[in-house]
């Protein structure tokens, strides 16, 4: 019943916003890098934790604690010694005091953009990659390589309908290897609120908020290189499983954007996929000679076994 009165809720509001709005469009809003952009930041100099504020003074109320050693993003600097900053989706004020640069953690620049898509213009050229439904919103993505200027590229289409009218849509870009897919959609969230995640081997994984098609949170490459990103898995209460095809390790990311742990598991072969069971997760891959086989892993990342 909660899930059904969720997305009742969710296509009423959908609706309201394309009355009254051309577009939602899923967009990543450029950062203009001047002298105060600060750009990813660490946390120092505290002893466990430092408030996030909803304004630039200590008589501001605190949005969160963000514990000592964690990255925020998109920081630049805004009056009294203060930052503005993200971290975990929320938008707020630490003291400068409390903060060193982190550039190591600085996401590589993006060649995503907004741009509302018919179906038929997702999908012309394209591998359809994802096609997700429930009541009638539904999520459609598809991946091409194209050559532009003698470069071969991926590109990675993402569009949101309401019916059949598009609510808003995502267009990702990269140079392409040829070796390993770099990009991919997939959905992500809970069975109550699911979310578009979308992966970007050159800039991190992200998510995507279904209503609005927002931004909602990032794990730059440099916080976790999933590699190709090829197996994904998730749970009910909407933690993320997912490793690289040859590598890296399972990775378990909660719903808010946060590393539980990588698992330390090296596999000779190709993962196909990942199936979460009551107990225990298991691994498929396949070796070098054909041979299917799996690894077992408790749920903290732990290998109990290979089969």
């Amino acid at each position: 019943m909660k899930r059904a009165v969720c997305f009742i809720l969710l296509l009423c509001l959908c609706v309201s916003a394309l009355m009254s709005s051309a577009a939602f469009a899923a967009e990543r809003t450029a950062k203009e890098k001047d002298s105060k952009y600060y750009g990813a930041m660490r946390v120092v100099r505290c002893k466990e934790w430092v408030s996030m504020r909803t304004g630039p003074r200590k008589t501001f109320d605190r949005i969160m604690k963000v514990p000592l050693g964690a990255i925020v993003m998109n920081c630049r600097y805004e009056k009294k010694g203060f930052v503005k900053c993200e971290y975990q989706g929320e938008e707020g004020y630490i003291m400068l005091q409390y903060l060193e640069p982190a550039p190591e953690y600085e996401p590589a620049e993006t060649t995503g953009e907004s741009r509302l898509m018919t179906r038929e213009e997702i999908l012309k050229d394209a591998k359809e990659t994802l096609n997700w439904k429930e009541f009638n919103v539904s999520i459609l993505a598809s991946h091409q390589y194209i050559t532009e200027n003698k470069q071969i590229k991926e590109v990675l289409k993402v569009g949101c309908f309401i019916d059949d009218t598009p609510a808003w849509g995502y267009v990702e870009t990269v140079d392409s290897s040829k070796e390993q897919t770099k990009l991919r959609a997939f959905m992500g969230g809970n069975i109550d609120e699911p979310q578009v995640m979308i992966y970007d081997s050159e800039y991190g994984l992200f998510m995507i908020d279904l209503l609005s098609g927002r931004e909602t949170w990032i794990l730059p490459i440099a916080v976790c290189n999933l590699g190709d990103g090829a197996a994904t898995a998730l749970s009910e209460d909407g933690v993320l499983y997912i490793a690289g095809s040859e590598g890296p390790s399972p990775v378990a990311i909660s719903e808010d954007g946060r590393v539980l742990w990588q698992s330390a598991l090296e596999l000779e072969g190709t993962i196909r996929s990942i199936e979460l069971k009551p107990d225990v997760i298991e691994l498929h891959y396949v070796t070098g000679d054909g041979q299917k086989k799996t690894a077992v892993l408790e749920y903290s990342g732990d290998l109990i076994r290979k089969e």
